[in-house]
């Protein structure tokens, strides 16, 4: 059994630690609140992808500290509410009017943010035991193949290749080759 002194110090520390615990979680919730609101005003699709994008690394962020924590559940939950927000990035900039060709810089953003959480996922599914690691490669498939689609959506197949201009010189290795005759 602790000591008086022992007890009094934990209920002192944690009466007086409470207003901070509860100050840092508010902080990260408000952030959160005025990023929906600001999601939910804007009208520029660009725009609200990117804020979207950020909302979306906020969760993946929560679910890295919870796995830390070895919380598991709350970590899987974090990594749904992440593949949620990817899923509704990536539906605004498909609904978007001009695609990939007027927001490009969204798209690119949302491609290198894809391809740097699918590493994150692939090492957080190393870190965690073998049961929990199959819910973090569900996602990890999933972000895949919304990645694959932007990758498509950037870099559309489906395009004839440039045609060479008709006035443009051909390279000096294309000509052909004068060839002098001598007479005799």
């Amino acid at each position: 059994m602790p000591s008086p002194r022992v007890v009094v110090a934990m209920v002192g520390l944690a009466v007086l630690g409470q207003p901070f615990v509860c100050a840092a979680l508010g902080r990260n919730m408000s952030q959160e609140e005025k990023l929906i609101a600001r999601i939910q005003q804007e009208q520029n699709p660009a725009k609200k992808a990117r804020l979207q994008l950020r909302l979306a690394k906020m969760e993946m962020k929560e679910a890295d500290e919870a796995y830390h924590a070895r919380n598991f559940t709350e970590g899987k939950a974090f990594l749904q509410q992440y593949l949620d927000h990817v899923r509704e990035t990536w539906a605004t900039l498909q609904g978007s009017d001009g695609g990939a060709r007027k927001h490009l810089g969204a798209f690119k953003e949302l491609e290198i943010s894809l391809r740097e959480e699918d590493r994150f996922l692939e090492d957080l599914s190393h870190r965690v035991p073998y049961p929990e690691d199959e819910s973090i490669k569900t996602i990890a498939r999933e972000i895949s193949a919304i990645h694959n689609q932007v990758l498509e959506a950037i870099f559309p197949a489906g395009l004839p290749p440039k045609e060479r201009s008709k006035r443009s010189i051909p390279p000096r290795s294309w000509m052909p080759a004068k060839v002098w005759v001598a007479e005799t």
